[in-house]
């Protein structure tokens, strides 16, 4: 193979990447599911719902010391911002502990 040719399917394939990581971000169904799980926490908010960290996962994960796992996954289970997140696994992580869980 050429340089030249080398040098083309590089570029096609840097381009393709772009192009699924652009489509993966504005993607109208992932645009339209981010609106919705805003408004469902706007709602649970204001009804004073808390989600619970109660997942048996996230729980395995604080078990095994994996804190930030738990935090990633408690987010993307309920759409909450990092800072709630980090509040409900902490809160999660003391009663744990003074269970012995952890």
């Amino acid at each position: 193979m050429t340089a030249w040719t080398i040098i083309s399917i590089f570029c096609i394939s840097f381009f393709v990447c772009l192009l699924n990581e652009w489509w993966r971000t504005h993607n109208p169904e992932t645009a339209r599911l981010t609106r919705l799980e805003r408004k469902m926490n706007q709602i649970a908010e204001r009804l004073g719902i808390e989600p619970s960290p109660s997942d048996p996962q996230v729980q395995e994960l604080l078990g095994q010391g994996r804190k930030i796992n738990a935090i990633k996954l408690y987010r993307e289970q309920t759409g909450v911002g990092l800072k709630e997140a980090k509040e409900a696994i902490d809160s999660l992580e003391a009663q744990m502990k003074v269970q012995g869980l952890v």
